[in-house]
């Protein structure tokens, strides 16, 4: 298996869709900073009082990175399956299991570099500009279960992009797939974000016929979570390798620990489930 690690790898640093995924990671970085950089001078420049730390945006590359990774394991092993390099691995005589988890550890691997890179220059470059409030400590930990998350959801492209032989409908299905993560994710935030009461403030007539704010009967959400409804709520959004990325990047994962703990789950049960089917695909 290590020579066919070092034969993917080989043929991946080759190739121009890495070159652009890896350029993407780092633009995009640096897009992000100057941007809010740009924005919160104007602010500041109107008379609003504004914080310049970048720890909101230091994980704003996430989602972006996932959406990449999806592309780029299409790009990757739907390569493979049109120019016939899995097909001629066998014959020489590898095995599908070597075979399947050489592709997930050049994908998993390039995708942690896309993240680090991304990473690398949005704190290069806006440390100086702006400042940064969170600890190293709170920094090293959110990157490490970035790290985990996105390893987890190469395994999801890679059992997605192994069992489709066809190069476009791979990239199809997987950016389906992505969207539809993305929309589940977003989904389930928005729903665990319903407030228990409505209520607030309304304008109402005194005695000596002005008007005074006073605080608005609370009226009961009709869409808020309660029981096992919002239990199971909050396992999805704690066991979605997806929504862990969405919530690093705002910076509102509190339970790291056990969402870590959830994509070595996702992880090693994906994996093994495309191993199985990937042995018994047939491929011409």
């Amino acid at each position: 298996m290590a020579k066919l690690v070092i034969s993917d790898f080989s043929r991946m640093a080759k190739s121009l869709c890495f070159r652009i995924y890896m350029g993407f990671a780092a633009i995009y970085g640096v897009i992000t900073v100057l941007s809010e950089y740009i924005s919160l001078c104007n602010a500041q420049n109107m008379g609003f009082d504004v914080n310049f730390a970048i720890d909101r945006l230091a994980f704003n590359g996430l989602l972006a990175i996932m959406f990449a990774a999806a592309v780029f394991a299409g790009m990757f092993v739907g390569r493979e399956y049109s120019d016939g390099t899995i097909r001629n691995k066998l014959v020489v005589g590898h095995g599908r299991f070597g075979i399947y988890l050489s592709n997930f550890t050049v994908c998993a691997a390039v995708n942690v570099l896309a993240l680090l890179i991304n990473l690398i220059a949005v704190f290069s470059i806006g440390i100086p500009l702006m400042g940064i409030d969170m600890s190293a400590g709170e920094a090293a930990v959110n990157i490490v279960v970035s790290v985990i998350a996105i390893v987890s959801i190469t395994a999801l492209f890679i059992f997605i992009a192994m069992l489709v032989k066809s190069k476009a409908s791979a990239l199809v299905i997987l950016l389906l797939f992505t969207f539809f993560m993305f929309g589940a994710t977003s989904f389930v935030d928005s729903l665990l974000e319903e407030p228990e009461y409505y209520g607030g403030m309304e304008l109402v007539a005194t005695e000596d016929n002005g008007f005074e704010y006073r605080m608005a009967e609370q009226e009961k959400n009709p869409y808020y979570l309660e029981g096992d409804a919002r239990k199971a709520f909050e396992f999805l959004n704690d066991f979605l390798p997806s929504s862990q990325l969405y919530r690093i990047a705002s910076l509102n994962a509190p339970e790291l620990a056990k969402t870590a703990i959830y994509d070595i789950i996702v992880l090693i049960a994906v994996t093994e489930a495309g191993i199985l089917l990937f042995r018994k695909k047939d491929i011409k």
